[in-house]
């Protein structure tokens, strides 16, 4: 009996062995990559700032280059179009009382190095500000963190425009809005 039950305890323990060996060794997944289109822009700098100081500034007009200025993201297949508009027709003064204006249409707006900075075959305009939507950039190529320098440009038609009002610190909001087409 006892040439039995150990008999019957070997095969036992040589079919657990035999049980393990055909364990599973591999295994496999789907492994997806998803992502969803990423359209964005930043304006890097909250404020700019023409100063007229000099009579040079009137006669020939005056520009500051805001470099870096915006910051696109197109992850997309899609191209991309910047428009950019003013708040409001006139920039007003801050000092109290003072009810002069400047027409927004005083100011010019160009994107630094034109089409080839921006990259791909986009078109790029040099725009007159205004309160409705004008569009700086159109075909603007899929992108990552893209820095583009914006310059804005009083020409000196406009400037001479200036003589004779209150002086003050003009001001208006300019948004810029990206969109895929």
């Amino acid at each position: 009996m006892r040439k039995i039950v150990f008999f019957f305890i070997m095969t036992l323990g040589f079919s657990s062995i035999v049980f393990r060996s055909h364990a599973q060794t591999s295994g496999s997944t789907v492994l997806r990559l998803a992502f969803n289109p990423l359209l964005s822009i930043l304006v890097n700098n909250p404020t700019t700032t023409i100063t007229f100081s000099a009579l040079t500034d009137y006669q020939n007009g005056k520009s500051v280059d805001q470099a870096s200025h915006l910051t696109i993201t197109n992850i997309s297949a899609q191209t991309y179009t910047v428009k950019v508009a003013a708040s409001s027709a006139n920039m007003a003064g801050v000092t109290s009382g003072n009810t002069s204006m400047i027409p927004v249409g005083n100011v010019r707006l160009s994107v630094d190095g034109g089409a080839t900075s921006v990259g791909g075959s986009a078109t790029v305009s040099t725009v007159t500000l205004s309160s409705t939507a004008q569009t700086l950039i159109t075909g603007g190529p899929a992108s990552l963190a893209k820095s583009l320098g914006v310059t804005y440009t009083v020409p000196a038609a406009a400037a001479q425009t200036l003589i004779g009002l209150t002086p003050d610190t003009y001001t208006t909001t300019v948004t810029y809005t990206i969109s895929n087409p």
